[in-house]
């Protein structure tokens, strides 16, 4: 029997596909609020996430649904603004790793 290529992942195909070449930081998100109190409050696992995030520095903002912490090297970022996030285990399971700047 023939050896199926077709489900093979092939980064220049992939890369073509998307329209360019491909980018590390192709996760992006649009601001849609600045968080400034404790998202959750009444969950167990998230008990002291805020204390910490405000004790080193980190803003919380959401966007896509998500909750995403950015450290104080970034601007401070506005509603609207479109963000590159990469997923992180801890916070609240997403960092935003820098500004999108067209």
């Amino acid at each position: 029997m023939a050896e199926n290529k077709n489900m093979e992942l092939n980064d220049e195909m992939m890369a073509k596909a998307t329209g360019g070449e491909l980018d590390s930081w192709n996760e992006t998100v649009v601001i849609s609020g600045i968080v400034m109190v404790n998202p959750r409050p009444d969950d167990p696992a998230y008990a002291s996430v805020w204390d910490d995030c405000q004790s080193s520095g980190y803003q919380v903002y959401e966007g896509g649904g998500k909750l995403l912490v950015a450290g104080s090297h970034l601007p401070s970022l506005t509603p609207g603004d479109e963000v590159y996030v990469n997923q992180i285990r801890g916070f609240y399971g997403w960092e935003i790793e820098g500004v999108i700047d067209y």
